[in-house]
């Protein structure tokens, strides 16, 4: 073969330069950077396809002339200008109609974008992973209203914030006159905005039109809004008071979830339902009126309403959904009305304060079978719009009761058949609060008088039982194990040989007795604890120490073991940990760990706990949770904490490094604000490594989204 020659090499490299130069994709017209193709030669329209890569800055034309004729440019068409990371301002005129899906995604250098008073769509995605945006500015303030948003990431202001009319920003939101109804996610995500102020001609209100909007005080809702959309105000945490109008019949779903500084809220009577996840969230809301015309209370109606201490559920309510009041922990007493058919699962779950619910209906169907899981699929709580894009499944198991256990139901006597087999017992609901267990060949095990029951897992024949508030243990033969003015707080499972112990108390007093029915720490000090097989009680100057007993490798009791000051310091942040294992539940794990060589034990929030999506801004709920962690701090003041903020690999790594690190700054600056000490705490964000799961999956991709806090005894090695 021969060589090519010098000059035919210089050709060839040439060309292929010019063709690498040349955009992958057919247009008709290129000016200024900007690549044009035709739409229709008899209407003489255009429409942007792409643009130059080094581009910074670009100003769109009302037209073009193309062999002298001009041609309107009416549409940006789909990823357009995706991944055009120096583009910096795009000012869009007033001829176009139409943004096209995806037509500005990835742009993450873009800060700022001009809309004309024309478009009337903008495709989904199109501003995707736009996260340096500072401003949207427009030049009618009518038109926005009426814009078709192809979901969240198609608004700008998702991640701009801030919306600005002709230059100005808007703070104080005044809806035109000739407006009847604000678009799909409008103003979501607006948090500039202070104000709004909604005109009589308005008659609807859209999906998340204005959700997230939290820099809201108030809203006055008018007499002509007939349909308030899903979402409409959700997010919006700095309301504190809303009117609903008589005109409204139903309260959508999710219609003020999240808006956690509402207090009070006035439901009209012309409403009739109040939709799944209407008030999800608004904790700060202390009391509200149901009025008689509504029928049905939805899925997660009051979901996590934490303030919530009183409820009228009128007798028109037929149905009462599920995890309606979950969470609710003020509330203390319910009284469910003839009119309830049937109560939804997990309906008063959580409700921690709850102590008895008055059910007048005999019939009213309940689920009071304590012992079955239940899926519970996020994706029916929230209106995710990304799940278009990604598969958000995020499932957990609860409990499905609907009760707290220690919650007392009275309603009318009548013998109740509900039982269910379980290794070697069934549990038998009685009626009129008396619960009991029998054996399968229908022996009565435990006596009809204690009102509840619970299993021991891995222990076959053992199970709780309580009465009066008190706990006891029974086994097989009957026998009781504890006695039952003892109240039952928790399992403590020793490490050591995987024996479960109990703490007792009387009085407000601990102790620890064993399944064996040995009483090996009789109740005499406060917050005596088993850990390892070692009991420690707490001295005057709250300094654990190790009691007389104790339990060798084969699970003998040993008098006067010996322990080191090493030993006394890691009881002491173990009891921490199962402080905190109770206080937090199964939502949020809590391990032993080591660092470094040093003891330690962390605790895992998944990102949904702390944050909303893509937020980094601790929410309400969140505070709770740090509030425990901070308090747990002070108590140990030998020791600190370490606290990372992990993502996904979904996005770029700017913006996961960037969102990881203000999570755990987050958390750290609200531990400092409570008096924890900066030299305790190092922060720092993980993005894109630390997979604790696969990425192939959304199940997987919602565990790595995780926040870790560790908390290390500093000085003690561990063993």
């Amino acid at each position: 073969m021969k060589k090519l020659t010098p000059q035919f090499r210089a050709i060839i490299i040439i060309a292929l330069i010019i063709t690498a130069s040349l955009p992958a994709f057919a247009y008709d017209y290129k000016k200024n950077d900007i690549y044009y193709t035709i739409i229709d030669k008899e209407k003489k329209t255009v429409k942007v396809t792409d643009c130059a890569k080094k581009k910074r800055e670009i100003v769109i034309p009302n037209s073009i002339k193309i062999n002298g004729i001009s041609y309107s440019v009416t549409e940006i068409d789909d990823e357009a200008f995706d991944y055009r990371e120096k583009l910096k301002s795009v000012v869009i005129p007033n001829s176009v109609t139409k943004i096209g899906d995806r037509a500005f995604s990835y742009c993450t250098g873009l800060t700022s974008v001009t809309i004309g008073n024309s478009v009337t769509t903008i495709g989904e995605d199109a501003f995707w992973a736009c996260d340096g945006l500072t401003s949207v500015n427009i030049t009618d303030l009518s038109a926005w209203c009426k814009i078709d948003f192809g979901g969240f990431y198609a608004n700008p202001l998702y991640y701009a914030k801030k919306l600005k009319l002709n230059g100005k920003e808007i703070k104080d939101l005044v809806i035109p006159n000739d407006i009847t109804s604000i678009g799909d996610r409008a103003f979501s995500y607006c948090t500039g905005l202070t104000s709004a102020t909604i005109p009589n001609s308005v008659t609807t209100i859209g999906s998340s039109a204005f959700s997230s909007c939290a820099g809201w005080t108030s809203v006055t809702i008018p007499n002509s809004v007939t349909t308030i959309g899903s979402s409409a105000f959700s997010g919006c945490r700095g309301l504190t008071s809303v009117t609903i109008p008589n005109s409204v019949t139903t309260i959508g779903n999710d219609a003020f979830s999240y808006c956690d500084g509402l207090t009070s809220v006035t439901i009209p009577n012309s409403v009739t339902s109040i939709d799944n996840d209407a008030f999800f969230g608004c904790s700060g809301l202390t009391s509200v009126t149901i009025p008689n015309s509504v029928t049905k209370i939805g899925d997660g109606a009051f979901y996590k309403c934490y303030g919530l201490t009183s409820v009228t559920i009128p007798n028109s309510v037929t149905s009462i959904g599920n995890s309606a009041f979950r969470g609710c922990t003020g509330l203390t007493s319910v009284t469910i009305p003839n009119s309830v058919k049937e109560i939804g699962d997990c309906a008063f779950q959580n409700c921690d304060s709850l102590e008895y619910v008055i059910i007048t209906n005999p019939n009213t169907r309940y689920n009071c079978n304590y012992n079955t899981r239940y899926n519970c699929n996020y994706n029916t709580r929230y209106n995710c719009n990304y799940n278009k894009r990604y598969n958000d499944n995020y499932n957990f198991y609860y409990y499905v009761y609907t009760f707290p256990k220690h919650t007392k139901i009275i309603r009318p006597k009548q013998e109740e058949k509900s039982e269910r087999d379980s290794y070697r017992w069934q549990y038998v609901s009685y009626g009129d609060d008396k619960c009991g267990a029998k054996s399968t060949d229908g022996k009565e095990i435990v006596p009809t008088e204690y009102s509840e029951v619970e299993y021991i897992p891995n222990y076959e024949g053992y199970f709780l039982v309580r009465k009066n508030g008190c706990y006891a243990i029974y086994n097989p033969s009957g026998k009781i194990i504890i006695p039952i003015s003892r109240g039952y707080s928790s399992i403590i499972k020793t490490r050591s040989d995987g024996r479960i112990y109990y703490r007792v108390s009387k009085g407000g007093k601990y102790g620890v007795c064993g399944i064996d029915g040995y009483e090996i720490v009789a109740p005499l000090y406060d917050n005596i604890i088993c850990i390892d097989g070692v009991f420690l009680y707490k001295d005057i100057n709250g300094t654990w120490i190790p009691l007389n007993k104790g339990l060798d490798k084969n699970n003998a009791v040993v008098e006067n073991p010996k322990y080191t000051k090493r030993d006394v310091a890691y009881y002491d942040l173990a009891l921490q940990q199962g402080r905190l294992e109770d206080s937090f539940g199964k939502k949020v794990r809590v391990e032993q760990t080591s660092t470094e060589g040093t003891r330690a034990f962390k605790i895992v929030f998944e990102d949904k706990i702390l944050f909303e999506f893509g937020e980094y801004d601790l929410s309400s709920s969140a505070l709770d949770y740090i509030d425990k962690v901070a308090e747990t701090l002070k108590e140990l003041p030998s020791t600190r904490v370490r606290i990372t903020g992990y993502t996904d690999n979904v996005g770029s790594l700017a913006s996961n490094r960037l969102l990881s690190t203000q999570r755990a700054n987050a958390v750290s600056e609200y531990l400092q604000q409570k008096g924890i000490s900066a030299s305790r705490i190092i922060a720092k964000g993980v993005p894109l490594a630390d997979y604790v799961a696969t990425n192939k999956t959304e199940e997987g991709r919602a565990l790595n989204r995780r926040v870790e806090i560790i908390i290390e005894a500093i000085g003690h090695r561990a063993k």
